[in-house]
């Protein structure tokens, strides 16, 4: 069964080893999902870093159905969480539900309000999801319909909101 949380540790010091290698892709794999970070994410995440600490990347599923997986991605180090890497990019892959999979699945970032924005993904011969960021948050893998209602509505809200400032 997929865990709730899980995660992986590095050191700091390994980490920033592993930095000055050029090229250099990182795979996690955890219960539940598979993180690849490229070289300048690496960079990113070992120039925010201390040297004697560790390096600690959570993945959490934060709510799961048949037609959507919501995952929470963090890495922290001893200096705090990075959340930007720099031009960087990691690729993300989760399990998700057989339902999901034959509904045209997508991958959508949540920001800290609560307002979904569609970035894609691909579903992988094996099953998986896969999508790539430049940055960790609160990600979901929806049917693309779904997302694209929900992000309409947003935009309506929006629109609404900005409406009931002006005075005539």
């Amino acid at each position: 069964g997929t865990a709730a949380s899980t995660s992986v540790v590095i050191s700091e010091a390994s980490l920033k080893k592993l930095a000055e290698v050029d090229g250099i892709e990182i795979t996690l794999v955890t219960e539940n999902g598979r993180v690849v970070l490229d070289s300048k994410a690496i960079a990113a995440v070992s120039a925010s870093a201390g040297s004697d600490g560790q390096v600690t990347l959570n993945i959490e599923t934060v709510e799961k159905s048949n037609n959507l997986l919501k995952v929470e991605l963090t890495i922290s180090t001893s200096c705090g969480y990075v959340t930007d890497f720099n031009g960087g990019k990691v690729t993300v892959t989760v399990v998700i539900d057989d339902e999901l999979k034959g509904n045209n699945p997508v991958a959508v970032y949540i920001d800290d309000n609560g307002r979904y924005y569609k970035i894609g993904g691909k579903l992988n011969e094996d099953g998986t999801f896969s999508f790539v960021t430049g940055h960790f948050s609160t990600y979901a893998v929806m049917p693309e319909a779904e997302a694209d209602k929900m992000i309409k509505n947003q935009e309506i809200a929006a629109v609404r909101s900005i409406k009931s400032t002006v005075t005539l």
